[in-house]
C-alpha cells in the first residue's frame, strides 16, 4: 500500500515527507533527523544547518574549542585555566558574527560534538566491562538505523523510517549522554564547565518541544496537517456514560476511511469502518453493557437512540478529518 502510494505521488509531482519512493536523497532526508533525535542534546538541530561556508567555518571552530579545551584539562597548564576559558568565549563570539545564519545552533554544534569526541576517547580508557557496555550502546543505537535503512531499500519506500522504529537506542543513549556531561565536570577545567552551561541553557529548547508534545500539538511527529484538537473520543465516551440508559443503542459513523485506502488493492467499496467505535470503546468502562452499531450511511456523527423517548439525539460531530485522530 505504501509503495503504491509513493508511487502514485512520484508519478504526479505531489511533494510528501512522509512516503516517498527509496532512493539515496529521500532516505538521507528522513534518517537524518531521526538519528538527531537520538541524542537530547541533539534534538530538533537537523534543519537548522545548510551553506558550504558555513560548514567550513563550524569545522574550524570546532577544532579550536578541542585543541583550548585539551590544553586546558592538560594538568600542567591548570595555572591557565582562566585564559583558555578566555579565548574560547571569545572564539565563539566571533564566529557567532561570520555565520550567516543559525549561529548560535552552529556554535552549539561545536560544544555537542567537543562532547561527543569526550565521549569516544572515554570509550578506549575504559575497563574491558566498561568498554563492552559502548560497544553493546553503539549497537543499541545504530543497529536500529542500519536496519531500517535495509528495510526501506527492501520496500522501496521511506514509509517505515520513523523515530518509534529508531527508538530502541533511546535509553542508552540518555545513559551515553549523562557520561559525556561527567567526563567534561571531571576535567576541572573552565571551558568545559562553559559548555556544560552551554549544554544546560539547550535544555529550555527540549522542554519547549517536550512541552508541545504533551500538548499534542507538535506537528514533528505526526502527518497530520495542523495541530489537533482534544481527543475527542474522551468527550464522547464521557457524554455516553451520562446519557445512556439500558436498551439504548450508540450509532456511530462510517468515517473512520483514511486517504490512504484508495491505495489499498484489498479495500472494498462497501467497507464499514469500526475505527471511531473502537477508538470511543477505549474510554468506555470494561464492564459496559452497551448496544452499539455502526451506521454505514452516516460518516461523521455519534448518535444515541433513546429507547424510552424513541428519539435519537447527536452526541458529537467529527466534521470529517478535523477532530478524528
Amino acid at each position: 500500500v505504501y509503495l503504491n502510494i509513493a508511487k502514485s505521488a512520484s508519478e504526479k509531482n505531489i511533494e510528501t515527507s512522509y512516503i516517498t519512493l527509496t532512493n539515496i536523497t529521500n532516505v538521507k532526508n528522513k534518517i537524518i533527523p531521526i538519528f538527531a533525535d537520538s541524542f537530547i542534546f541533539s534534538n530538533n538541530l537537523a534543519d537548522k544547518f545548510n551553506g558550504k561556508l558555513n560548514w567550513i567555518l563550524w569545522v574550524v571552530l570546532t577544532l579550536l574549542l578541542v585543541f583550548l579545551l585539551d590544553l586546558s584539562r592538560n594538568e600542567h597548564l591548570q595555572n591557565r585555566n582562566w585564559q583558555y576559558l578566555i579565548l574560547g568565549t571569545a572564539g565563539m563570539v566571533v564566529f557567532y558574527f561570520l555565520f550567516s545564519h543559525n549561529s548560535l545552533y552552529y556554535i552549539y554544534l561545536s560544544v555537542f560534538v567537543c562532547m561527543l569526541l569526550q565521549l569516544f576517547r572515554l570509550a578506549f580508557t575504559l575497563p574491558n566491562w566498561r568498554f563492552r557496555f559502548m560497544q553493546f550502546a553503539n549497537i543499541s543505537i545504530f543497529l536500529p538505523i542500519i536496519i531500517t535503512i535495509i528495510a526501506a531499500y527492501r520496500a522501496g519506500h521511506t514509509g517505515n523510517i520513523y523515530q518509534k522504529y529508531l527508538s530502541f537506542g533511546l535509553p542508552i543513549s540518555f545513559i551515553l549522554m549523562a557520561l559525556g556531561i561527567f567526563q567534561l565536570y571531571r576535567f576541572k577545567s573552565y571551558l568545559a564547565y562553559c559548555f556544560l552551561l552551554v549544554l544546560a541553557v539547550f535544555l529550555v529548547n527540549i522542554y519547549k518541544i517536550d512541552s508541545a508534545i504533551l500538548k499534542d500539538n507538535y506537528m514533528k511527529y505526526t502527518i497530520l496537517a495542523k495541530p489537533r484538537q482534544p481527543n475527542p473520543y474522551i468527550l464522547v465516551a464521557q457524554k455516553l456514560q451520562k446519557m445512556y440508559q439500558p436498551g439504548d443503542t450508540i450509532i456511530y459513523p462510517n468515517g473512520g476511511h483514511t486517504s490512504f485506502d484508495k491505495f489499498d488493492p484489498q479495500m472494498k467499496k462497501d467497507y464499514v469502518s469500526v475505527v471511531d467505535a473502537q477508538m470511543t470503546n477505549i474510554y468506555l468502562p470494561k464492564n459496559a453493557n452497551y448496544f452499539q452499531r455502526i451506521e454505514p450511511n452516516e460518516p461523521d456523527k455519534v448518535y444515541l437512540y433513546q429507547l424510552k423517548t424513541n428519539k435519537r439525539l447527536q452526541i458529537f460531530d467529527f466534521e470529517g478529518k478535523k477532530f478524528r485522530y
